[in-house]
């Protein structure tokens, strides 16, 4: 296979390329970042395109206010020069000339205005749909599916629905990336799904020999113990593999791999993706006691006194969630706090010290 990303593929490239040559087909290529959706998906399309497909190809962005409808509007561009006369057309797809002025000259005039958002919504869909149908054989590709927005979502779900006859969509995606769990289009709709799994020591070494051979190093006098140490070294991550045989240049030896620091673009995608995590958690949110319970104190965390005062016997004795000998751990209880004071056990609280404030006469009871 001449593209080195490619090693290792073969089943997923032929599957994707049947589907293609067959519309109408709905394919969802999932994996992790840097598995090869994008080369894969591309060189599909690439070798449908020589059978006189069309691509339309659109990109989900991580906005903070993604453009409504942007990847297929951006798409949709891509039709300049390939559809019939504005006559020829359906006149709904007039909605779309605000949307691309790429095409103003090429599409109907405008609808009158409707007053309803939801109907004017669902005519920008059927005008999307129409100019996808005249625009014959044709492969949508839309890239990070994870990104998309809620209106370019229901967009696609409208268009797999009935997809137009001579088009074959072919959607990306990270699973651990998706706003919800499940299908990124819903269960209740029929498509092809195409995992990427990482490459396993053979199919590493096979791709490294492959990116040496194309820097003209050659394909052979890799040692026998490389492409295992690569392998362990990237996971078997194809981006992972290409930037770390570029980043050792002519070292072939497993050493190599322990010196070679971290790639440039590798750590560039390792902030990016750092940087979308959620904040830290609150210290006030810190771990419960081992039973389960809730700290009865408004302060976290609690003083030494405290936490000594909550550990008396006399105190977890009367916890239900307390884990009994011969078990593992406990189930912590979910039920709101009683508000109903009940009197600290006998002997339970200290009455002077540094904890005689703490806790109160009368405290919430966090266990039933």
């Amino acid at each position: 296979m001449s593209d080195a990303r490619l090693v290792g593929r073969d089943s997923e490239l032929g599957i994707l390329q049947e589907a293609v040559a067959h519309p109408p087909a709905v394919v969802l290529v999932e994996g992790e970042a840097g598995i090869g959706k994008t080369s894969l998906v591309r060189t599909a399309v690439g070798r449908a395109g020589g059978s006189g497909r069309r691509l339309l190809l659109g990109h989900c962005h991580p906005l903070r206010e993604p453009f409504p409808y942007g990847p297929v509007i951006e798409a949709l561009r891509d039709l300049a020069g390939a559809l019939p006369p504005a006559e020829r057309l359906n006149p709904v797809t007039g909605a779309l000339r605000g949307h691309l002025p790429e095409l103003a000259d090429a599409l109907p005039p405008v609808p009158a205005p409707l007053t309803d958002l939801g109907m004017d919504r669902h005519r920008l869909f059927r005008a999307v749909h129409g100019l996808l149908t005249a625009a014959g054989p044709a492969v949508l590709v839309v890239e990070d599916l994870h990104w998309a927005d809620d209106g370019t979502q229901d967009l696609l779900r409208f268009l797999t629905r009935r997809p137009p006859e001579e088009l074959a969509m072919v959607l990306t995606y990270r699973r651990q990336d998706l706003q919800s769990p499940g299908p990124p289009l819903g269960a209740g709709y029929r498509h092809l799904v195409i995992p990427l799994a990482p490459l396993d020591a053979g199919d590493v070494g096979r791709m490294a020999s492959a990116l040496l051979g194309r820097a003209g190093l050659g394909r052979a006098g890799l040692p026998a113990s490389f492409p295992a140490r690569l392998h362990e070294r990237t996971s078997g991550i194809p981006f992972l593999v290409e930037e770390v045989v570029r980043s050792i240049g002519e070292d072939r030896q497993p050493e190599a791999l322990e010196r070679a620091g971290v790639p440039l673009q590798l750590r560039e995608a390792m902030a990016e993706q750092l940087a979308r995590l959620s904040p830290p958690r609150s210290p006030r949110s810190g771990p419960p006691p081992s039973c389960g319970c809730r700290w009865p104190s408004r302060r976290w965390p609690p003083s030494r006194a405290a936490r000594a005062a909550w550990s008396k016997p006399s105190v977890t004795a009367s916890c239900t969630n307390t884990p009994t000998a011969g078990t593992a751990s406990a189930t912590p209880s979910r039920r709101r706090p009683s508000t109903t004071p009940s009197p600290a056990p006998t002997g339970a609280w200290p009455t002077s010290g540094p904890s005689a404030s703490w806790p109160p006469p009368t405290r919430r009871r966090w266990c039933s």
